[in-house]
């Protein structure tokens, strides 16, 4: 605690003073007591002098300081880099004992750029003439074909087979912008590898690299399909499932694919889960693998504490399950050289699985994969927003709050009326855990009338709202905020309603519930506004929603962060995502847009502002001379914006995704053929839309200028994306 304070400062004047200041109401005292806050503002940066002395300790625009003490080179200010360097300064003297050696390549891209990478050097794969006093049998010339496992790993990271060399470069150069000032920061125009070339040579090592996060999902109401037949995921898309690594401390030797972010493959499974079973009838303890010591995906059956034990877990193919009565005489016939009958087979490709004995399943444990913490997710939420009050962190911040868990049969409904019969006083409605919540046919009905409402999920829970929210208000002070939720339905606003924020929510695009079952409607909106005042203010982050419609005369609508996605339906003809109403001939309200990435048109009042946007689709907007765009990519349009500093396609300048379609895996991602101009082309030289915080132009510039000094003399390295 500090010493300095006003009472302390105060009590050293004389006591004349402090009377004749006691007599005028304390003037003397009130300036005093601004010379002690400036006084502990002082006092509190000396003390944090010393924490700067240490790289562990320190503040991060400490860090390029330390780090160029040490000759790191790269290294990028806080401002620009938008991720941690610490790790890379703190480990800079251990890179340089190990200097050469393969294991700290995949060190070096954690600490650099926080992805996941495995090292793999491709000498080893070429096939050559053995030489007698150094055999080296896996190197043959021919794979062997009675080992049809090795097949799923062609072309992979941890890919056995051995190749003739290509004495091609591992890629071509990269082509830099044109112009000085649109390159990124750090730009180097090294060589990266490209997919297919110049991989099995002497001199080559491939970087192959995982960019997307595995997020893990805890007994999650699983989707039945009819006839056991069940999902992993909790809407009952197709979807893969993926491996979550426990946090790697010892680079001392290269990943095993246990240990990397990838899509769990089948028959790395299989053989694991006969590993596991003679472990168990050798009385060993089983090797790491991607059960032990996390198991890959956990299984509940009705009303079961324990999950389902693995060796009754069968994994298969279930990309024909229709015919149910065949696919279980099919499978039912592998029981026989099997310890324990198969309860359950699960397709990890698909993330689908079967119950063979007709049980059905409740809740599932398994991971999936996206790029960053948007939407509904189970990743931690604790942060202040501009300073707004953060309720997850404290959900008492209002005094009131009402438990929603499906454990303690309290649905959401039910909380809603408890918050009505209390004359609805400012509350937070929080929801545990990751079940299914089912709402009413008709929707279920928010109303506010007047006061301040919060329903959220729990910090690292994502829950699912089955149905519509019909949300209405009587006054302006009337405000409602949706924190964490994934939701297959529509928002429809009504009434008086003063302001909506919908943060780190999912409200999946395309999808919406019909009689207990999630259907494609690529036609309905997410969010509906009819009826409203023009006080409503709408501001939407971090989240991803479908198609907008909201009329011209509401006071504001503020989006960041997120993905506006109005999904392409059968006819192929593109549908509006941000309009006045689905059909687009009506203006949608002012707009205020920042790193956001729009699939679909949009037809607007005016664009307030738009920063980082990228538009795959025209823009209209009845005023265009209003508002500026600033880093952003526009399709041709016959109206003229103010830009600064935007694209505009032509023939070959357009984006390109790993995928458009909600629930894959590299949904909304900038693919590996997306023009430079587009990737590099937002604020501080990072992509345009709505991953431009993650920096991953500078992260990929500031790895290339790290690998030189770790590589051996006629070495070239090359990165490999997986995802």
């Amino acid at each position: 605690m500090s010493s300095i304070n006003t009472e302390h400062l105060y009590r050293l004047l004389p006591a004349i003073y402090r009377l004749r200041d006691a007599d005028q109401g304390y003037p003397l005292r009130a300036l005093i007591d601004v010379f002690a806050a400036q006084a502990q503002v002082a006092e509190s940066d000396i003390a944090r002098l010393y924490e700067n002395w240490f790289i562990e300790t320190c503040d991060e625009w400490v860090v390029p300081y330390i780090g160029d003490l040490l000759g790191v080179r790269g290294l990028l200010p806080p401002q620009r880099a938008g991720w941690s360097q610490r790790a890379l300064v703190a480990n800079t003297l251990k890179y340089r004992q190990r200097k050469g050696t393969v294991p700290l390549l995949e060190q070096l891209v954690h600490d650099v750029t926080d992805w996941t990478a495995r090292a793999v050097e491709f000498y080893n794969l070429v096939g050559m003439t053995q030489f007698l006093d150094h055999l080296r049998p896996w190197l043959g010339g021919t794979a062997n074909l009675r080992e049809l496992k090795d097949s799923t790993l062609v072309g992979s990271a941890c890919d056995p087979m051995a190749y003739t060399p290509d004495v091609r470069l591992m890629s071509g150069t990269r082509q830099a912008p044109q112009q000085e000032g649109e390159r990124p920061a750090g730009w180097s125009g090294r060589r990266l590898a490209g997919v297919g070339q110049g991989r099995p040579n002497l001199p080559n090592i491939g970087l192959y690299i995982w960019r997307l996060k595995p997020y893990r999902m805890v007994k999650a109401t699983a989707y039945a399909q009819g006839e056991g037949r069940f999902s992993f995921n909790q809407l009952g898309i197709d979807m893969p499932l993926f491996n979550l690594p426990i946090d790697r401390k010892d680079f001392s030797s290269v990943a095993q694919e246990y240990e990397l972010p990838e899509v769990l493959r089948s028959q790395a499974l299989i053989d694991e889960l006969a590993a596991l079973q003679q472990a168990l009838v050798d009385k060993r303890e089983p090797a790491p693998g991607f059960f032990n010591p996390q198991s890959a995906f956990e299984i509940y059956e009705v009303g079961a504490i324990n999950p389902i034990s693995l060796d009754q877990v069968l994994i298969g193919d279930l990309s024909s399950w229709l015919d149910f009565t065949s696919l279980v005489d099919h499978l039912s016939q592998k029981n026989q050289d099997r310890l324990a009958p198969i309860e359950i087979v699960v397709d990890p490709k698909l993330g689908r699985m079967v119950s063979l004995k007709g049980k059905a399943v409740e809740k599932v444990t398994y991971s999936y994969a996206f790029s960053n913490d948007i939407g509904g997710g189970p990743y931690d939420r604790r942060q202040l927003q501009g300073g707004e009050v953060d309720t997850v962190t404290n959900p008492a911040v209002f005094g009131k709050v009402y438990p929603v868990s499906e454990s303690a049969s309290k649905n959401l409904k039910s909380a809603l009326d408890d918050w009505v019969n209390d004359e609805r006083p400012p509350t937070v409605i929080q929801i545990g855990g990751n079940d299914t919540y089912f709402m009413p046919a008709m929707g279920l009905a928010v109303e506010l009338k007047g006061s301040q409402l919060v329903i959220q999920s729990a910090n690292q829970c994502r829950p699912v709202i089955m149905g519509d929210l019909n949300i209405t208000g009587d006054a302006a002070t009337a405000e409602l905020t949706l924190n964490g939720l994934l939701i297959a339905g529509q928002i429809n606003i009504s009434g008086n309603l003063g302001r909506l924020t919908i943060v780190d929510c999912t409200l999946a695009p395309g999808l919406k519930l019909k009689s207990h079952e999630v259907i494609y409607s690529p036609k309905t909106p997410s969010i509906i506004a009819e009826n409203t005042t023009l006080s409503l203010q709408v501001k939407i982050d971090r989240s991803i929603v479908g198609p907008i419609c909201m009329p011209r005369n509401i006071d504001s609508l503020i989006i960041s962060d997120s993905i506006i996605d109005a999904p392409v339906p059968d006819t192929g003809k593109q549908l509006y995502a941000l309009a006045g109403n689905a059909a687009g001939n009506i203006p949608g309200p002012p707009v205020c847009l920042e790193r956001v990435t729009v699939f679909g048109k949009v037809k607007v009042l005016e664009i307030r502002s738009a920063e980082n946007v990228l538009f795959t689709e025209p823009v209209s907007a009845d005023r265009p001379d209003i508002g500026v765009l600033r880093n952003c990519y526009i399709p041709a349009s016959p109206y003229i914006f103010r830009c600064e500093n935007c694209l505009t396609d032509s023939n070959w300048l357009l984006p390109a995704f790993t995928s458009r379609r909600y629930g894959e895996p590299g949904y909304a991602q900038l693919g590996l053929t997306c023009p430079a101009q587009i990737r590099t082309g937002g604020a501080l030289g990072a992509e345009i839309g709505v991953f431009n915080q993650l920096r991953q132009p500078q992260r990929e510039a500031a790895l290339l200028a790290q690998l030189e000094e770790y590589l051996r003399f006629g070495l070239e390295a090359g990165l490999i994306y997986v995802t």
